[in-house]
């Protein structure tokens, strides 16, 4: 027979395989008598009095676990007396209430092992931490950022333990996620508990470069939100390359007379991405200088 243990939880009483109806048997009896049994001391009130149910109790009637385990009187005194004669379990009853108290109610919790695995993920998560201080402070070492923007993207980072422990320790190591993480800070604003996972997605899909210009495009016009941001990465993915504010006033001025589109490989917009932007000047979707009115995206 296999040791150990498994941990159940009590929401397991509202599935429907437990719902069934049906005749319980002893052991289906005793583990419901578990479940139904407080974790913790808790105060009820039945009529006028306050009563204290201590942890391992449950406090019930015999009509009650008559009609949901289907069994008649006589079974059900007979189930409790045997539990107490085996010392598994004590039954208190008076006009009001059966309280019913399961003698070794930690043994069948084994609250320190239950423990383990929470502070497992805090050791973890807290190793994590330093690991990542550790990457930012060497980083730092040989790149001028802003000491402030540091500061606000560790501490970040240390609120989301959950993202920590699951997924940002590759992120961490990545110099691209780092630098873009740190302009977020200085572009954006101070960063949320959402902000890493949503720079990681954005930096996945569209490469370094273009997720630094759109930063510092939204912190240009003075929309600095995630939602214009993802629009303007939407926009130039749609319409085959970058457009930058700052190109499109310096070509205006005529300091520069070139074509102002990137593509996300470095290379100038391709024959389609020209026609299409055509098109879109004729049906005045953008205006002549390439100005693009960006749309509400939801990611």
């Amino acid at each position: 027979m296999c040791k150990g243990w498994i941990s159940l939880h009590r929401e397991i009483q509202d599935h429907w395989l437990y719902k069934e109806k049906r005749k319980f048997s002893k052991y289906e009896a005793w583990i419901d008598l578990l479940l139904m049994a407080n974790h913790t001391d808790k105060k009820v009130l039945i009529g006028n009095e306050l009563i204290l149910v201590k942890r391992g109790q449950l406090i019930t009637s015999e009509l009650k676990l008559m009609k949901k385990w289907d069994w008649s009187k006589t079974k059900l005194r007979s189930f409790l007396d045997l539990l107490e004669k085996d010392g598994m379990a004590i039954k208190e009853s008076d006009s009001k209430k059966t309280t019913i108290t399961i003698v070794k109610y930690n043994d069948w919790q084994i609250q320190g092992t239950a423990e383990r695995p929470r502070r497992d993920r805090e050791k973890t998560a807290k190793e994590l931490r330093k690991d990542t201080n550790n990457n930012v402070n060497n980083y730092n070492n040989d790149n001028k950022y802003s000491t402030i923007a540091n500061e606000k993207i560790i501490n970040e980072l240390n609120k989301a333990e959950d993202e920590v422990t699951s997924s940002l320790e590759g992120k961490i190591n990545n110099n691209d996620f780092i630098k873009l993480a740190q302009a977020y800070s200085k572009c954006i604003g101070h960063p949320d508990g959402m902000t890493p996972k949503w720079l990681q997605n954005i930096l996945d899909e569209y490469g370094l470069e273009w997720c630094l210009n759109a930063l510092e495009e939204a912190n240009l016009n003075g929309i600095r939100t995630k939602k214009y941001v993802n629009g303007i990465l939407y926009n130039w993915n749609r319409n085959g390359g970058m457009k930058l504010s700052k190109d499109r006033r310096n070509a205006e001025d005529g300091h520069d007379k070139g074509d102002t589109g990137k593509t996300r490989n470095g290379r100038g917009p391709s024959a389609e991405s020209l026609r299409l932007e055509r098109i879109a000047k004729e049906k005045g979707l953008i205006g002549p200088n390439g100005e693009v009115e960006v749309p509400e995206v939801d990611f």
